[in-house]
C-alpha cells in the first residue's frame, strides 16, 4: 500500500469518489503539480482544469474540477471541488467524452463540506503541530 496513493473526490451533492494511483496530477494556483506516494503533507489550492488519476494498471482516469482545495497526507490525496466531471477515456485529440454529475445547491449539504474541510484543516494543523 505504500506505493499506491488513496485519492477522494467530494464534491457538492455527488457521490465521493474513491480511486487508487500511482500519481496524480493536478492543476494547482502555481501550475501543475503531480503527487506520488510518500508525498509532503501539503494543502493547496486548485484552478479549474483537470486532475489525472494514473491507475496501476497504467489507465488514466480524467477528471474535469472547476477550481477547490487539495490536501495531501499519509499517501492520501482529498480533493475538495464544486463540481467535477468524469472523462470517459482519454482523448488524445480533444478531451470531449465526459460523464455528468447531477448538480442540485442545498445549503444543508453545503454547511456539510465547509465543516468537513475546517476538520481535515484542523488535522493538519495537528499533525504538523506534533511533528514539528
Amino acid at each position: 500500500m505504500d506505493n499506491l496513493l488513496k485519492v477522494y473526490l467530494l464534491a457538492l451533492n455527488t457521490p465521493v469518489v474513491e480511486e487508487e494511483a500511482v500519481s496524480i496530477s493536478l492543476p494547482t494556483k502555481e501550475g501543475i503539480i503531480t503527487v506520488l506516494p510518500k508525498h509532503t503533507n501539503l494543502i493547496t489550492a486548485l484552478e479549474s482544469g483537470l486532475l489525472v488519476v494514473k491507475k496501476p494498471n497504467k489507465e488514466k482516469v480524467l477528471y474535469g474540477i472547476l477550481g477547490g482545495i487539495c490536501v495531501i497526507s499519509k499517501n492520501e490525496v482529498k480533493i475538495i471541488t464544486n463540481i467535477y466531471k468524469k472523462g470517459e477515456t482519454e482523448i488524445k485529440e480533444k478531451y470531449t467524452q465526459w460523464e455528468s454529475p447531477s448538480i442540485k445547491v442545498d445549503e444543508k449539504f453545503e454547511e456539510e463540506i465547509k465543516l468537513h474541510l475546517l476538520k481535515v484543516i484542523r488535522e493538519w494543523k495537528t499533525q504538523k503541530t506534533s511533528i514539528g
